[in-house]
């Protein structure tokens, strides 16, 4: 009907009502709906609602299947958080991935479907040694240099940094905790949507084109977070 208010067309049964009626007037009334979901969409996106907004756009996917990529589009075009001390983190959405290899080492086998049920930040680049330095006080990488990353640290130290950083008061007040990823969280964020072996790809000597690291370094330590090297 030309005179449901919006408020009710949310509240129709899709399925009953486009059922009953005409082609030109299903189409009509889909779009009213589709319009409709996307409003709520971006009410609860302004609000950084994510589950709600996860859940109106599975329910307008229903209608029109390109809503269903409302939701990651949102969330890329959420800036990258600046904290306290100079971190970049990227909000990442929740998902389903396909962890690990058929490939790979043998405790990467069998490749298995996990879940990451909730959305997450993780830091852009490595920590550097001036922002371990705010932080930790005594820095206790080979090159100390502010800009190169922190280096010479165990698993301890990485997560006694993160007890810390979340204490200091601006990340305080702006609720922010800070831990170490889960492994599934790492490899989640790394593969960023990719099914290959790697984010880039399948093939392994391709390697130096992304990474800097033992076979292509020459032992020159990095000097700049962020930046390639060639």
């Amino acid at each position: 009907s030309s005179d449901v208010c919006s408020s009710d067309l949310i509240a129709l049964d899709e399925k009953q009502s486009l059922k009953a009626l005409d082609d030109p007037a299903r189409s009509k009334l889909r779009q009213a709906l589709v319009k409709e979901y996307r409003t709520a969409f971006d009410a609860a996106v302004r609000v950084k609602d994510w589950d709600a907004a996860r859940r109106i756009a599975t329910d307008a996917k229903r209608l029109d299947p390109r809503a269903g990529t409302w939701f990651e589009e949102a969330f890329q075009k959420v800036p990258p958080i600046r904290n306290s001390i100079g971190m970049s983190l990227k909000a990442i959405p929740d998902g389903t991935f396909q962890m690990g290899s058929e490939s790979g080492r043998a405790n990467e086998r069998p490749a298995h479907w996990r879940a990451i049920m909730k959305p997450f930040a993780m830091g852009i680049h490595e920590v550097t040694n001036a922002q371990w330095r705010r932080v930790m006080g005594d820095v206790p990488s080979g090159w100390k240099d502010d800009d190169r990353p922190v280096e010479n640290v165990s698993w301890e130290d990485a997560a006694e940094f993160c007890r810390k950083l979340s204490q200091l008061p601006e990340e305080r007040d702006a609720r922010r905790n800070y831990r170490l990823p889960t492994e599934a969280e790492w490899e989640y964020a790394c593969r960023a949507g990719s099914t290959t072996e790697f984010s880039f790809g399948g093939r392994a000597n391709q390697l130096g084109d992304f990474g800097w690291f033992g076979d292509n370094s020459g032992a020159t330590p990095i000097d700049e977070i962020g930046r390639a090297h060639v």
